[in-house]
């Protein structure tokens, strides 16, 4: 009988321990994280928009890869549902889209049923600071008195808000890296000094689509007449071009090597030699096919401010393709003698 009292006791601090942890512990949910980002906000927004898109830095995509998700409706759109299942790191739940103003905010509202029960609504916010732009995510909800008194004994602060970190730390990376290659391939066009060069090369009149064919047949033998002849080479090589015959289909060209000033000709090559003068100089990064955008935008610059041309025109393969495989980045540096 004493035991039965004693445990009953026991029990009783147990409830009222509950209670008492239930009445003190907090109701208000309101977790926030941000990050800046050298961007403008119309840049970002759609990744804040659209669900697809959110997936691209969200965290808990990487907590569980193979979790089942699928969106009702038109995402991006109020009353678009995201629904998603996993294992016990990401649960089930769902999140609908209840507000969006264009180029500064997403809200929705979010159910999880698994692992535990629980509705809050969440906020991703842009904001433009100078030339960069603040976004947050924002958490808020509240607590039934059952769900407050587990969430006493947890960190929810540190713990969801640690996965925001992560998620707002990719999403800079993502955004700050796409903006800077969208950067790289414009096609700008300056007015430079060209600093005058000396090139050994091999010219042949030859159809425009046998380009690269041609440098593959050509370029071995002059960096080996390089190498016999103890000639300095002096910069990556590159492509003269004297004409570009749309009508007939061909090219006057010379796949060229730059080498020191004063160096001298090899069997079957010759010296080429271009002085110094006023250029325009377009970098465009991308495969060789894609350089024609360098030579439309020259064309067209040429035009605008009734300049004349000299012939050659010059391209400098910057990149080493065996040392960078992303065709992306291959950097061609195109001059146009004036």
């Amino acid at each position: 009988m004493k035991a039965l009292k004693v445990l009953l006791g026991i029990i009783g601090l147990l409830i009222l321990a509950f209670l008492l942890i239930g009445l003190i512990a907090p109701k208000d949910i309101h977790i926030e994280r941000s990050i800046l980002i050298d961007a403008p906000q119309k840049k970002i927004f759609p990744y804040l928009r659209y669900f697809d898109s959110i997936r691209e830095w969200s965290p808990w995509v990487e907590l569980d890869p193979n979790m089942t998700v699928s969106v009702q409706g038109t995402d991006g759109q109020v009353g678009s549902v995201y629904v998603w299942e996993g294992n016990e790191q990401v649960g089930k739940g769902s999140q609908e889209i209840t507000a969006v103003e264009e180029n500064e905010s997403v809200t929705t509202h979010m159910t999880i049923t698994e692992p535990w029960q629980s509705e809050s609504d969440i906020t991703l916010k842009a904001e433009k600071e100078g030339a960069a732009t603040k976004v947050s995510w924002i958490m808020t909800g509240k607590n039934a008195f059952v769900e407050s008194v587990f969430m006493f004994f947890i960190d929810l602060d540190a713990d969801v808000g640690g996965n925001f970190e992560k998620g707002l730390d990719k999403l800079k990376k993502l955004v700050e890296k796409e903006l800077a290659t969208e950067k790289r391939l414009e096609t700008r066009v300056e007015e430079v000094e060209f600093p005058g060069k000396t090139f050994l090369g091999i010219r042949k009149k030859i159809a425009m689509g046998a380009v690269q064919q041609f440098y593959a047949e050509q370029m071995p033998s002059l960096f080996e007449a390089c190498q016999q002849k103890e000639i300095q080479i002096a910069g990556m090589p590159g492509g003269l071009f004297y004409s570009w015959d749309e009508a007939q289909g061909q090219t006057d060209m010379v796949a060229a090597i730059p080498v020191a000033e004063g160096s001298k000709a090899a069997a079957g090559a010759e010296l080429i030699q271009l002085p110094a003068g006023r250029a325009l100089l377009i970098n465009h990064y991308g495969a060789p096919e894609t350089t024609i955008k360098a030579h439309e935008a020259a064309d067209a610059y040429l035009k605008a401010h009734q300049l004349e041309q000299k012939w050659p025109v010059i391209e400098e393969y910057v990149t080493d393709p065996a040392q960078e495989p992303d065709t992306s980045l291959w950097l061609t540096k195109v001059y146009y003698l004036l």
